[in-house]
């Protein structure tokens, strides 16, 4: 979420090459006494020369209502960096249908516009630990995809998603909901919007959930929804995606031992286990992925170029020490 400029000179962009950037701008806050400015952000952007970018963390007005009040200012910014993204000709502007949604850019024409949710039973329940009090937070996750129009850059075109995947692995689920109907249907998106929209944001008090059971596997699940719409659009007989290639831009939430030395995962894994982070070593998504034919980032370009002589593992993406963005 920190911005620097300028950057380390980039490598050239290969003849007929198409750019990406994924980056949490975790609604332009900073570390709430060090904002972000909209125009240090266009600033770096305008410096990667990226052709799309999928933004996370990057609400519009519509969602103002749902929010804190703390973050009246952000919103602004956010406003404001839409308002020069386009003036830097990122002409096409979407964002995914989540509570805190991923912003789709492309100075590139983009056909086939596609948002949808990730969350299939509603929103996910999770609890938190927030400004030394708990709360859970009612929040749907979703994704965009759209194909690029390469033109001389390409033949076969582009299926871009944009997406940014829960931070918790776990949902609460209603006891007494799972009692009376199917557990797929335990926690509708009616029930669940409603109850946020009461309070008047996406936040309730853990005793409204203390009949709660934990369902892990989030992120898998969401993954796999991510999954079935590849599959639809790439289809058997000729889909709009037939033979195309794609790519998946995201915040995964979930760093990757293939990534560390032993010593470093020891460290990672000390973390993701702690009572307070309580997160999965591997929540399934990268094993799903590759067996749909992606490969990861950092994997697929090594360090040679992007990363420096001097460091092995990716850089750092989030603030934890760990690299969660590919």
């Amino acid at each position: 979420n920190d911005v620097a400029s300028p950057l380390p000179p980039l490598p050239p962009k290969p003849d007929g090459g198409v750019r990406l950037l994924s980056w949490n701008l975790n609604i332009l806050c900073g570390h709430w006494d060090t904002p972000v400015s909209a125009a240090d952000v266009a600033k770096v952007i305008s410096e990667l020369d990226a052709d799309i970018l999928a933004m996370q963390e990057m609400p519009c007005e519509s969602l103002d209502q749902k929010w804190d009040a703390r973050l009246a200012a952000p919103l602004a910014r956010v406003r404001q960096l839409d308002e020069m993204l386009a003036g830097m000709g990122y002409s096409t502007l979407a964002r995914s249908p989540a509570d805190n949604p991923t912003l789709l850019a492309s100075r590139l024409p983009l056909r086939n516009v596609e948002p949808f949710t990730l969350d299939v039973d509603g929103p996910t329940a999770s609890l938190n630990h927030y400004e030394g009090r708990e709360e859970v937070w009612l929040e749907s996750r979703a994704a965009l995809y759209a194909e690029v129009d390469v033109g001389s850059r390409g033949t076969t075109g582009l299926g871009v998603y944009a997406t940014h995947l829960s931070h918790k692995d776990a949902t609460l689920i209603k006891k007494h909901a799972n009692e009376q109907q199917p557990q797929q249907q335990a926690a509708t998106p009616t029930d669940q919007v409603e109850r946020a929209e009461a309070g008047g944001n996406m936040r309730a008090a853990p005793k409204e959930w203390a009949d709660a059971v934990t369902m892990d596997g989030v992120r898998r699940r969401q993954a796999e929804a991510l999954m079935k719409h590849w599959r639809a659009r790439r289809g058997t007989a000729g889909g709009s995606a037939a033979g195309q290639a794609a790519v998946v831009l995201a915040d995964f939430n979930q760093p990757l031992q293939a990534h560390y030395t032993l010593e470093e995962w020891g460290v990672v894994s000390a973390g993701l286990s702690s009572p307070a982070v309580a997160q999965p070593l591997d929540d399934g998504v990268a094993s799903l992925l590759r067996a749909e034919g992606f490969g990861d980032a950092f994997e697929l370009c090594g360090n040679a170029h992007n990363f420096g002589p001097c460091r092995s593992s990716p850089p750092l993406t989030h603030w934890t020490g760990t690299t969660v963005d590919f």
